[in-house]
């Protein structure tokens, strides 16, 4: 009725705004990267959208050893939680779970005009969701862009953080190359780093 959708807006512009503000805190303030451990960080994103959501088990395929460790800061679960959230709440029933995959992926990168080989840990998030047309593919990270997977905003903060504040790359693919469909695959490369008790 018409006071369920009154309540649905005002709740829905609150958290627009509070993304707002931590997006706009998370472009503004200083920063420093330290050695962060890639397991640690995403079990406390799994546990915490499994809770909020109300949901069994996300599918993880890796097995994430102690020395497993990104550049980035506190804010690194901040990524996956936005990441995951969305993949639960567009691609997910009980018979075709998000699935989490973590392997080992290297680039060459620029710095300052010497080309050099940069190791990363690549996270894969799968969903098997009506998917995101390929036409929407380029603009999903783009701040405010009203979507069928939201506000925008909170891929926003994911571009922020791992792109402009980590120097990583993010992505999204079709899970079936030819059929957009069929689910969607998020990417997130993260530079690797020692533990900490190697630097």
């Amino acid at each position: 009725n018409a006071i369920n959708q009154i309540l649905h807006a005002t709740e829905r512009s609150s958290q627009l705004i509070e993304r707002a503000k931590k997006l706009g805190k998370i472009i503004s303030q200083d920063f420093n990267l330290t050695p962060i451990n890639l397991g640690d960080s995403l079990r406390r994103s799994i546990d915490l959208v499994s809770r909020v959501h109300r949901i069994g088990s996300i599918n993880t395929d890796f097995t994430i050893s102690e020395d497993f460790h990104v550049f980035a800061d506190e804010l690194l679960d901040e990524v996956f939680v936005n990441v995951l959230s969305n993949a639960v709440k567009h691609g997910m029933s009980y018979q075709s779970p998000v699935e989490i995959k973590v392997e080992e992926d290297e680039r060459r990168d620029v710095i300052e005009q010497n080309e050099k080989v940069q190791k990363y840990w690549k996270v894969s998030i799968t969903d098997q969701g009506k998917g995101i047309p390929d036409e929407i593919k380029s603009k999903i990270f783009t701040r405010y862009l009203e979507t069928a997977r939201g506000s925008g905003l909170g891929l926003s903060i994911v571009h922020a953080l791992v792109v402009e504040r980590y120097s990583g790359y993010v992505g999204v693919r079709n899970r079936v190359e030819s059929d957009y469909r069929q689910g969607t695959v998020f990417e997130i490369l993260l530079k690797q780093a020692p533990p900490i008790e190697n630097l």
